[in-house]
């Protein structure tokens, strides 16, 4: 498989979960649609991520994967925190969250060549040919994140 990604924290996760794959940094600009709900942005996010990266690999070798990934932190209807980009913003975001409810929203794209219609992993039901046709498969997952009170000391650590 191949990670269309960056994040430290997703080639972490891939690893300890065993997975064998390659990140590959998709060349691709988020840049969010005014008024497009989280769903449509982290899906649109995963699927430009993953088709990214996809293009800087063809042809996308037979039975090699190719995983798009994005995540949006909402609380009360907006975008709650972005990256960090340092230890003091990374502990505003946790001021920001403690003692709160927050929703993750991680839109997740899977692109691959070769069999795998809708009796594979997941798909279209088309197979790939000669002309490179690939198959691609969208969706998200929403998770409700409950914070308990964070102390000033323990965002210090």
């Amino acid at each position: 498989m191949y990670l269309a990604s960056k994040s430290p924290q997703r080639k972490h996760l891939l690893e300890a979960l065993g997975v064998d794959f390659e990140i590959v940094v998709p060349d691709y600009d988020e840049v969010d649609r005014p008024g497009a709900s989280p769903v449509e942005l982290v899906e649109r996010h995963s699927l430009g991520k993953a088709r990214s990266a996809t293009r800087g690999l063809e042809p996308l070798p037979s039975g090699r994967s190719v995983l798009g990934v994005d995540t949006m932190v909402v609380m009360e209807g907006k975008t709650a925190v972005g990256k960090a980009e340092d230890e003091t913003e990374a502990a505003e975001y946790l001021r920001k969250l403690s003692g709160k409810i927050h929703h993750v929203y991680s839109g997740l794209t899977l692109i691959w060549s070769g069999r795998g219609g809708e009796g594979g992993a997941a798909g279209s039901g088309e197979e790939a040919d000669e002309s490179g046709v690939h198959h691609e498969r969208t969706g998200h997952s929403v998770t409700e994140v409950r914070f308990s009170r964070i102390s000033e000391k323990e965002i210090e650590r």
